[in-house]
């Protein structure tokens, strides 16, 4: 089905047009086409006689003069051009918006992702092959099982024999339910449009117009897999895209993050998947554990973190803090966690149960991504630095981190998320005034305004409705 949809597609589109040779000139028209040919004609004339340097030579001057002249219409069609995208820009935030964000995003740029070398560990590779191998490299290791001295192998064993255990019953008490068409039809709806197509070249608008046949057929394919409990090794397959995380070098493979554009027909069974499981599960969820759950964020851990900073309510019976009868003491949000206690030893025993947890479910911890902020209020117990321990590693004691997205300090929280809140929106500001968004001959107010409500205010206000007091 997968060759079938993308022959199908590949056969609709024109055929693209070959371009041998990179165009010298950024624009092209009739005044600039005509310009150039009355340069070459000058400079024919000058180069047969004699190549005169004179200022006063009639051909040096007509030289110089269909140089400038092409230069002119150049500028001229450069501006026209950089006049008609703000046009559209301006239009296109009245009319579409999808065109909208396309043309700033297209407008702003992208900084440079070339780069001559990668270090995957000990190795450095130089070559475009060579840096190539590198990243697969990189990545067939993290998708390895992880070996370390400290994981709990006894625990791993219960845990496969478990899920093991847990697929054997699952079977046991199957019970087919078929996919409708409607299911079908409503899972396309939620899928993301203009994406980049999968392995097979398969793209999500292939299957929303494929008609009425196509979705059939779609039935009939998922419908199998759902009765078999099967799912065939092609459709987990995967581009995996290395992207930066905008610290540390960008020669480091460290400092990427895989994204992995999984094929659109196993999209497509997530979604059906998730109209019959998300109403249960949105009805049975804890509401302290949220997730990514529709119209939640994840500020809802850091507002935790917040009220037991500014409540200082001291936990009668087990670790850490509470606010109320409520324990907080280790509020996460994806990866992110904070540990949170007024007592320098319990901090200490709330650490070795983290790191006995990661032991069990083979994961390292990092320490130099890791701190401890000694906030300055009296009740807080004072120690000294380097009290603390991740493992067999000392945990650095800073004045300031930073916790999704909002700027922890030991005295000022507000103050530094709203700097740094300023800092972040300030860069995104001089980055769309390539866009025209500055005051003499750019956008239009009504444009501009959108622009900075888009792109500029949650910026600068993102977490002040937490940390301000």
């Amino acid at each position: 089905m997968n060759s079938l949809l993308f022959n199908s597609a590949k056969s609709c589109c024109p055929t693209p047009r070959k371009r041998y040779r990179k165009p010298k000139l950024k624009v092209m028209n009739e005044d600039i086409s005509g310009a150039i040919a009355m340069k070459k004609k000058a400079f024919y004339q000058w180069k047969i006689n004699g190549r005169s340097e004179d200022p006063r030579n009639e051909l040096y001057i007509q030289k110089k003069e269909t140089t400038y002249n092409l230069r002119k219409h150049c500028r001229k069609a450069v501006a026209m051009n950089r006049i008609d995208e703000r046009e559209k820009i301006m239009e296109a935030n009245i009319k579409n918006k999808n065109s909208f964000y396309r043309l700033i995003k297209k407008q702003r740029g992208r900084l440079s992702n070339h780069i001559d070398e990668l270090s995957v560990g000990d190795t450095v590779y130089s070559t475009e092959n060579n840096i190539l191998s590198g990243w697969k490299h990189h990545f067939e290791n993290l998708t390895k099982n992880s070996i370390h001295e400290h994981f709990d192998n006894k625990y791993q064993q219960k845990v496969e024999q478990e899920y093991i255990d847990i697929i054997d019953i699952c079977r046991a008490m199957f019970q087919h339910q078929s996919i409708t068409e409607n299911e079908i039809v409503e899972a396309l709806k939620l899928l993301n449009l203009n994406k980049s197509p999968d392995i097979f070249g398969v793209s999500t608008e292939n299957l929303l117009y494929g008609g009425q046949s196509l979705i059939y057929h779609l039935k009939e394919l998922l419908d199998s897999t759902f009765r078999l409990c099967y799912i065939p090794d092609e459709q987990k397959l995967g581009i995996v895209i290395p992207l930066f995380k905008n610290k540390g070098s960008c020669k480091d493979s460290k400092n990427y993050r895989g994204i992995t554009i999984t094929p659109t027909l196993s999209k497509l069974i997530e979604a059906v998947l998730k109209i019959r499981i998300n109403p249960d599960i949105i009805k049975y969820q804890n509401p302290l554990q949220r997730g990514f759950t529709k119209r939640t964020a994840p500020l809802n851990c850091s507002f935790i973190i917040e009220e037991y900073h500014k409540e200082y309510i001291l936990a009668d019976s087990g670790y850490g803090g509470k606010i109320g009868s409520i324990s907080c003491c280790a509020p996460t949000c994806a990866d992110d966690l904070a540990i949170l206690s007024n007592c320098p030893y319990e901090t200490q025993i709330l650490i070795d149960m983290a790191f006995d947890f990661s032991k069990r479910e083979a994961y390292l911890l990092q320490p130099a991504k890791s701190c401890v902020i000694q906030s300055k209020s009296r009740h807080h117990e004072k120690v000294n630095e380097n009290f603390w321990n991740l493992g067999n590693s000392v945990l650095p004691t800073s004045n300031k981190a930073t916790h999704i997205g909002i700027c922890r300090t030991d005295d000022d929280s507000c103050k530094a998320t709203i700097d740094e809140n300023l800092k972040k929106a300030r860069r995104t500001l001089y980055s769309l005034m390539g866009v025209g968004l500055y005051g003499e001959n750019g956008l239009d107010p009504q444009t501009s305004m959108s622009i900075m409500n888009t792109y500029i205010i949650p910026i600068m206000f993102y977490g002040l409705e937490i940390v301000n007091p």
